[in-house]
């Protein structure tokens, strides 16, 4: 029998993007048993808010949806604390965390994710981004990145609950283990600078951390390879702090095609 899976999606302002993902999800997924839990932390009368469709959705039963304190675009913390509330509502064995704006594009792909969970003391399946360009993926392939991750919720427990998933900027002389970054360029932010160098600290980057250097040996993290993204899903990188402006060149030009995309789902899946 299948472990249950409860696909998290942190969402805030995304426009239709939020409807592509839930309905590609519940379209194209073979794998069964799945929920989807989506925290949103926007307002009915936000620009690119889509309260009315979860709460649709909520209703129809598609989706649990919790209703989160209100994220201003000037919050960057946001999707951390998303995560961790969603972690502390999933209740399934596997957590998967999913960005508000992927499309799933093969009904095989939370089987694919799933059968690399079978090594031994393997409790996640990890991946890169593959909207950073090449340079960043030089320094960025060593990172979990979050926008999907499939975690065995051992690996949350044993982490002592919420206290590490955290998404913000800490100084970099506050790292447990700058190693983890292998001598190269760690994110940072230089509007958050303070006259100091802030690294950019998500979920993705302290399970890294913790796998190599505070558990090693104890849990591992299986790694995907850029077919599944080829393949699976498709990442529209519509997810902006920025994405409450219509008029923000990244919505004018991605919006469009979404809402194409998600009419021919509607018409033809």
């Amino acid at each position: 029998m299948n472990k249950g899976i409860s696909i998290l999606i942190g969402n805030c302002r995304t426009w239709e993007a939020i409807e592509l993902t839930i309905e590609s999800i519940l379209k194209r997924t073979a794998y069964k048993p799945y929920k989807i839990i989506v925290y949103d932390q926007s307002r009915e009368t936000d620009n690119g808010s889509r309260l009315p469709y979860l709460w649709a959705q909520a209703e129809k039963g598609n989706i649990r949806l919790i209703e989160g304190a209100y994220r201003p675009r000037s919050d960057l913390d946001g999707h951390g604390k998303a995560i961790k509330i969603l972690l502390e509502n999933c209740d399934t064995d596997l957590a998967m965390l999913w960005d508000s704006d992927i499309e799933v594009l093969h009904p095989l792909w939370l089987d694919a994710l799933v059968d690399k969970l079978k090594g031994e003391n393997v409790l996640g399946v990890g991946g890169f981004n593959p909207g950073l360009n090449h340079w960043d993926l030089m320094w960025i392939s060593p990172r979990y990145v979050p926008n999907w991750m499939l975690l065995d919720m051992t690996i949350y427990k044993d982490f002592q609950g919420n206290d590490d998933w955290s998404l913000d900027f800490i100084p970099f002389s506050q790292w447990k283990h700058p190693e983890v970054f292998e001598g190269q360029r760690p994110p940072n932010n230089p509007e958050l600078l303070n006259g100091e160098v802030r690294v950019f600290r998500d979920t993705g980057w302290r399970i890294c951390e913790r796998i190599n250097f505070e558990n090693k040996g104890k849990i591992e993290m299986a790694h995907l390879s850029y077919a599944f993204y080829e393949t699976f899903i498709k990442h529209w990188g519509a997810i902006s702090i920025y994405n409450a402006d219509p008029e923000h060149p990244q919505v004018k030009d991605k919006l469009p095609k979404i809402k194409a995309e998600l009419e021919w789902l509607r018409q033809n899946a």
